[in-house]
């Protein structure tokens, strides 16, 4: 979660003496920069990021392919991405592993099938795989995970930008309050607060609906009161 440097807006909604105040938290990461790598796949020498800004979500795209020649146990493999082998059929094959280790460690990239909704264990056609990092502030390493380096060919693209931040908004419905933001706000949850000066904040458990690139969560006016609400990155 992140907890940095944040502004909040207030609004308020009246509905039979129900006063709900919405926070829309917002992150000050302008000195955040954009930045991108190139992981070549014929050396165990790490690539470094620039110190990521402590607090701030990040956005880590992996993208394109390379020519894989081996792999124990695999042998027709002759290309792979971030997450996936190729045989020789065009058939992709995922690595339990992963191939493009974070800090010498495997993680879950998320792949997308159309491009915009992105999922772990997805396979991308595009060769496009996503995953998420709050800035810890210091620098990370990037590497192709491979017993032999020498047989390979190519690299991969590694582009680190600070997540936008989404907004929140809130709209009347009969007696509920519907919260609504970005389906695009991946790694964002909703938590509530009856208290701002409390940091008891907590996950709001109604499941949005996603429907037209909008995530919206119905709140009951008869359990609303007085409460607070924001997108936390986690």
């Amino acid at each position: 979660m992140f907890d940095h440097n944040h502004h909040h807006r207030n609004m308020n909604i009246t509905n039979k003496k129900t006063v709900v105040t919405l926070v829309l938290t917002l992150l000050l990461c302008s000195c955040a920069l954009a930045e991108t790598l190139t992981v070549d796949s014929t050396t165990p020498t790490p690539v470094w990021s620039s110190p990521l800004v402590s607090g701030t979500p990040y956005c880590i795209q992996a993208s394109g392919w390379f020519y894989f020649a081996y792999w124990p146990s695999i042998p027709d493999v002759r290309e792979a991405d971030a997450n996936f082998f190729f045989l020789y059929n065009g058939t992709p094959v995922q690595v339990l592993n992963g191939l493009l280790l974070i800090d010498s460690q495997a993680v879950s990239w998320c792949g997308t099938m159309d491009g915009a909704t992105f999922s772990t264990n997805t396979y991308s056609p595009t060769h496009i795989y996503n995953y998420y990092f709050i800035g810890d502030g210091f620098s990370h390493s990037f590497v192709i995970s491979d017993p032999v380096y020498s047989d390979n060919g190519g690299s991969l693209n590694v582009s680190i930008s600070p997540v936008p931040i989404p907004a929140l908004t809130i709209t009347q419905s009969g007696t509920n309050c519907l919260l609504s933001w970005p389906s695009t706000a991946i790694g964002f949850n909703l938590y509530q607060n009856a208290d701002l000066l409390s940091t008891n904040w907590l996950l709001v458990t109604n499941q949005p609906i996603v429907a037209g690139g909008t995530n919206t969560t119905l709140i009951s006016g008869a359990s609303i009161g007085k409460m607070f609400y924001r997108l936390e990155f986690r």
